[in-house]
């Protein structure tokens, strides 16, 4: 064998080159960096061409990699990698929520875990409040049309003195708010299909 296209990962009724890419991938979802998991993909394209067989199906191909990625990374990672294998094999999908103030960091670690996991779904609470802005007049909604941190501009209904309306207008928000998101969260559902939802 010559190349990846050489080598043909079987899976039930059809098969596709080997990619050292698209392994490299599924290695990341076990945390290791991007480079160490295309070395030990390009470990596992040379333990199979040291096998000589044009073909090999997906659970052989697994088994390889884990042992190329024990060899490398130790039995911490092996595990992880079982464990996102089962993951991959859930029924249900996967749903991660995100929450933390602004500047955080919540959209880059989501963009990382959706890279890593392979979802293809990313979603803020910022996009569900713009869309909800374009439904909702201020008048009907007013705290959906401020900022999280200056929802208590929007607060219009009567509260003691002593009360925090900072923390009343974004209660008031966030029940808005939630609305949206657990509308997309059950169409993630409905579709089989994991998505991450990140925002304040």
């Amino acid at each position: 064998m010559n190349d990846d296209s050489d080598l043909i990962v079987v899976n039930q009724s059809y098969g596709l080159p080997y990619s050292k890419g698209l392994m490299a991938q599924a290695l990341m979802a076990t945390g290791i960096s991007p480079e160490r998991a295309y070395q030990v993909a390009a470990a596992v394209e040379v333990t199979l061409k040291r096998k000589g067989t044009p073909t090999i199906t997906l659970a052989g191909l697994r088994e390889v990699a884990r042992e190329a990625l024990g060899e490398v990374e130790g039995e911490n990672l092996i595990e992880r990698f079982r464990q996102w294998q089962r993951l991959t094999h859930l029924e249900r999908p996967l749903i991660i929520l995100i929450g933390g103030t602004t500047g955080v960091g919540k959209s880059t670690i989501a963009t990382q875990i959706a890279h890593r996991l392979g979802i293809t779904r990313v979603a803020s609470t910022d996009i569900v409040r713009q869309a909800m802005r374009a439904f909702f007049s201020p008048d009907l909604m007013p705290a959906i049309h401020r900022s999280s941190f200056d929802a208590a501009a929007a607060v219009r209904i009567p509260v003691p003195k002593s009360t925090d309306l900072t923390q009343v207008g974004f209660i008031e928000q966030t029940k808005s708010v939630v609305v949206g998101v657990n509308a997309l969260v059950q169409r993630a559902i409905e579709e089989t299909q994991s998505m991450i939802v990140e925002g304040v």
